[in-house]
């Protein structure tokens, strides 16, 4: 699956479509890519705090 779903409302269209197990597989891969979409915005938030700081 290369094009991940970018909001909850697509991917919830593609879960009504899926079957339970693909559905929480889904849910789990999409859950995973926002966790780390969010630590890399927290890291970037913490370098730029940092170097504000210097």
């Amino acid at each position: 699956m290369n094009n991940v779903p970018q909001d909850a409302a697509e991917m919830a269209r593609l879960v009504r479509q899926a079957d339970e197990l693909t559905a929480v597989r889904l849910l789990q891969a999409w859950g995973s890519k926002q966790r780390l979409i969010g630590g890399r915005d927290e890291l970037v938030r913490r370098m730029e705090a940092s170097h504000a700081e210097a």
